[in-house]
Order: structure tokens, then C-alpha cells, then sequence
């Protein structure tokens, strides 16, 4: 059985006020939402709409199907080159062109979305805009969207020689996997009944902020990766540069292959997990 390389992007979507991972809960919510059968708009011509929903029978629960995106369009202002006149049409209901859709994966023990990325599949802006669509349209639960973002932009601000400002935003988490500093804060967070967090810290004249003496900083930096994001500026070989994280996605590659289909989800829910643990 030959394997290749597959990539996947990972959406991170708790359940707000949920403090606790609750497999359950985030089940019945997904089905909840496929049952709606309804598309999202996101953009002016374009929208999304979970097409396939598959539970398997692992012992994960794991959820699959296609994450699909299309053209809506009307039957007015047309234009017959032929004639040069305007004209209208009618167009068949609920029949919409230039779909496009990849693979999803939906891990209800860690309530993330994992889509594959593909060069003819949709991007994770579209699925991005399909969630936060979805969260206006949707009365209850209240819930978040987070993407994971490249721990290599975190290791970036950290290994910098000068932090110049940091600026980050967190909510706290649903399952308290990290440091110790992860776990003060997040702790801290549900202990308050605080929701999310905002700290903007600016370094003292002619030094540079020491990340990893404070627990907060630190703290927050690492909680970021998954439920939220961070702005610094730092200064490396003297030249200033300023680091967002949300312009690194994180990527999860893994080789497998498609014709052993439970072994292959299988396998991306534990490498998913792996990651999440790091």
C-alpha cells in the first residue's frame, strides 16, 4: 500500500461557557448543524455548506465528510452578446456551479475541524468565514473559532534578541494541555470567569521584554497557539521586524494512504493530538 503526503489545516471551535472537553456535547452540536442543511454566505457570490456527514466507528468518534463551497448566482442582469440586449433567466432552485470541496475531519473529544489542503480544494479563509458565519446565524451554543497557528511564530518572538512590544488575545481553553505557565493562566482565566484577554506590553527604555520571567506573558504566548493570536515587534541583527502569528497557519503533514480509509483517520486524529500535547 503505497503512502503519500497529505496537509491539513486545524480549526480549533469551543464551546463557550464550556470550561471541560465534552465529546458529547460537541457530537450532537456538529450533527446539529449538518441537519440544518443550510449554507453559509462568505463573500458576496460565494458560500459553504458541510455537503457529507459519516460517523465512523472509531473509538474516537471520529466525524468525516466534504467541506464543500460554491457560486450563488441570480437569473438577473444578464447580457446575450449575441444581440447585445439584457435579459433575465431562471435559474433551477437550489442548483449552484463551481464547487469546490475537500475532506474534513471532526474530532469531537478536542473539538477540532481538520480540513485537507489541496490546490483544487477550498482554503482556509472559506472555511474560516463559513464558522464565523455560522456563530451569527446560530442562536446557541455560543462558540469560538480559533485556527492553530505555526509554533515556529511563537519560537520566533521568544528566541528574539530584543522583544520591542508584545500585543496578544486568548480565551481560555477546553482542555488545559500545556506548560506551567499555560496552566496558571488558563486557570487563572476560568477561576475569574474571564472569557478572553487582552494584554499590550511595552518594554522598558533600552531593554527588552524577558518573556520567560513572567508567568502571564508566557503563559498567554503559549495559549495563543490554539485559542487566539499575537502581534510583536522585535529587534534581531539590529534591524526592527514586527511578528503576527496569524499569518502562520500551521500545517499538519502526514503520509498515509486513502485505501485503508479507518486506518488513515485514525492515524490523523493521533498525529492531530500529538501536535496538540506539544
Amino acid at each position: 500500500m503505497k503512502e503519500k503526503e497529505f496537509q491539513f489545516y486545524i480549526i480549533n471551535i469551543p464551546i463557550k461557557p464550556n470550561k471541560e472537553a465534552n465529546a458529547e456535547l460537541y457530537e450532537k452540536f456538529f450533527k446539529s448543524v449538518f441537519d440544518r442543511k443550510k449554507y453559509m454566505k462568505i463573500g458576496k457570490d460565494k458560500a459553504a455548506i458541510l455537503r457529507t456527514y459519516n460517523k465512523s466507528d472509531s473509538n474516537h468518534g471520529i466525524i468525516y465528510g466534504y467541506f464543500s463551497t460554491f457560486t450563488r448566482i441570480d437569473g438577473k442582469h444578464w447580457i446575450n452578446l449575441d444581440n447585445m440586449e439584457k435579459e433575465s433567466h431562471e435559474i433551477p432552485k437550489n442548483k449552484f456551479p463551481n464547487l469546490r470541496e475537500s475532506y474534513y475531519f471532526f474530532f469531537p473529544k478536542i473539538h477540532r475541524f481538520v480540513v485537507m489542503k489541496t490546490s483544487s480544494g477550498v482554503s482556509l479563509k472559506s472555511v474560516l468565514a463559513y464558522f464565523h458565519e455560522l456563530k451569527k446565524d446560530l442562536k446557541e451554543p455560543d462558540f469560538e473559532v480559533f485556527y492553530e497557528l505555526s509554533k515556529n511564530s511563537f519560537k520566533e518572538i521568544l528566541s528574539a534578541e530584543v522583544v520591542n512590544s508584545l500585543c496578544i488575545e486568548v480565551s481560555y481553553s477546553n482542555a488545559g494541555i500545556g506548560n506551567d505557565a499555560f496552566k496558571f493562566v488558563d486557570k487563572d482565566m476560568k477561576d475569574s470567569n474571564t472569557q478572553k484577554i487582552k494584554i499590550e506590553a511595552k518594554a522598558e527604555k533600552g531593554n527588552g521584554i524577558n518573556i520567560k520571567e513572567s508567568k502571564i506573558l508566557e503563559g498567554s504566548l503559549k495559549l495563543a497557539e490554539s485559542y487566539g493570536n499575537a502581534t510583536a515587534s522585535v529587534t534581531v541583527n539590529k534591524r526592527r521586524r514586527t511578528i503576527k502569528t496569524e499569518n502562520y497557519p500551521f500545517v499538519l503533514k502526514i503520509k498515509s494512504s486513502l485505501a485503508d480509509f479507518a486506518r488513515f483517520y485514525n492515524k490523523l486524529f493521533s498525529e492531530t493530538n500529538d501536535y496538540l500535547k506539544k
